[in-house]
């Protein structure tokens, strides 16, 4: 029987993060660098364009079992 452990970290903390497009100076890597803030004015946020189907991407770089995700919203 092989054990699991169970790691309470954010594994996306500062990865390579992609995005169907950018809008201004708000790339994905906005939305994994570890700031909690809403404040997409000041701090920054990732923000894309208006698209049909938007998307988001983060490589974790390893095959990892995810049991969870956490996203905030901006606010605005």
């Amino acid at each position: 029987m092989s054990a699991k452990a169970r790691l309470d970290v954010t594994v996306a903390l500062n990865r390579p993060a992609y995005q169907v497009s950018d809008w201004g100076a708000n790339p994905a890597s906005k939305a994994n660098d570890g700031s909690h803030s809403t404040d997409d004015i000041n701090i920054g946020c990732a923000i894309t364009e208006v698209a049909t189907n938007p998307w988001w991407a983060v490589d974790l770089t390893v095959a990892l079992y995810v049991y969870g995700a956490n996203f905030t919203n901006r606010n605005g």
